[in-house]
């Protein structure tokens, strides 16, 4: 369909616009037929006006293909496709293209292979959903939310639970947990766990049945298989013996052993023995072995 303003000849000849007359309907568009699409008759007596010229000039405007439109979808929208859609156009962002091509099984299983490499798979009773993207890390949703993640360069897998516990399994053997009131959980190869609460403290369990524990002083408790145990402190460190008897080394170099029989042995920062008493359980002195030594 065109538009045209009818001449009487060629170049030579005059419009009927130069000969002043007004144009009839006939510069309407019309129809292969020749009919006037207006059904407006021609008998030159009606006058084309500029409303009516814009108007017949739009409608030879050819819209773009659907393709070029940009379309706007939800991630909601991306992540299910029609099952009568095998090619369907869809956009990242907003405005990106992509194109996604749905396969449904004889199991009743769907595939969907998106432009960028990703697949998505639907099982048949529709209770798992993996998607498994380009680099070809894997995400695998279950119907009970649990989400399993795994990063196939690293081997590590990553679990989120429904209650907000998240799990990561090292290729190593080694297993974090992270739980929803802060704590975290490591457990080794070795069979070996240490734990971390919210506010500091720690506890570290190892595979030969020593515990440390940590408090949130700062202060270090370390029980040993043997029945033994050590303090540490930001002052000293102490081992104490399952008889009764303790070893106490302070930060500035100084000694002191404590004997089950009431000995106290003292030495100072340079490991010179300056004290060696027996006291009773008053602490009252009843023997001092340096005595005849300093007379």
């Amino acid at each position: 369909a065109v538009v045209s303003t009818q001449s009487t000849g060629d170049c030579g000849g005059s419009s009927a616009v130069d000969n002043g007359a007004q144009p009839d309907r006939a510069t309407l568009v019309t129809d292969k037929t020749g009919a006037d699409k207006t059904g407006a008759n021609k008998t030159g007596t009606d006058k084309i006006t500029p409303e009516a010229m814009y108007v017949n000039l739009m409608n030879q405007v050819t819209p773009p293909p659907p393709e070029q439109q940009p379309v706007s979808v939800t991630s909601q929208e991306l992540s299910s496709v029609s099952p009568s859609s095998s090619n369907s156009t869809l956009t990242s962002q907003g405005h990106v293209t992509k194109t996604a091509v749905e396969t449904i099984g004889s199991d009743g299983s769907v595939t969907v292979k998106y432009g960028n490499g990703t697949v998505k798979h639907i099982s048949p009773d529709g209770r798992v959903v993996t998607m498994t993207y380009f680099n070809g890390d894997t995400k695998k949703t279950y119907h009970d939310g649990r989400v399993v993640y795994t990063f196939l360069k690293d081997g590590i897998t990553q679990t989120q639970l429904p209650d907000g516990t998240e799990r990561t399994l090292f290729p190593t053997g080694q297993e974090e947990t992270k739980f929803p009131d802060k704590r975290v959980e490591i457990r080794y190869p070795d069979k070996s766990t240490k734990v971390t609460y919210p506010n500091g403290e720690e506890k570290s369990v190892y595979a030969d049945g020593t515990v440390v524990t940590l408090d949130k002083t700062g202060q270090r408790l370390i029980l040993l298989p043997n029945g033994q145990r050590e303090v540490h402190t930001s002052a000293f460190k102490r081992r104490e013996y399952p008889d009764g008897t303790s070893k106490t080394v302070y930060n500035d170099g100084r000694q002191e052993t404590i004997h089950s029989n009431g000995r106290i042995r003292k030495k100072d920062p340079k490991g010179n023995l300056v004290s060696d008493v027996v006291v009773d359980p008053t602490g009252k002195v009843i023997h001092d072995y340096l005595a005849k030594s300093r007379i």
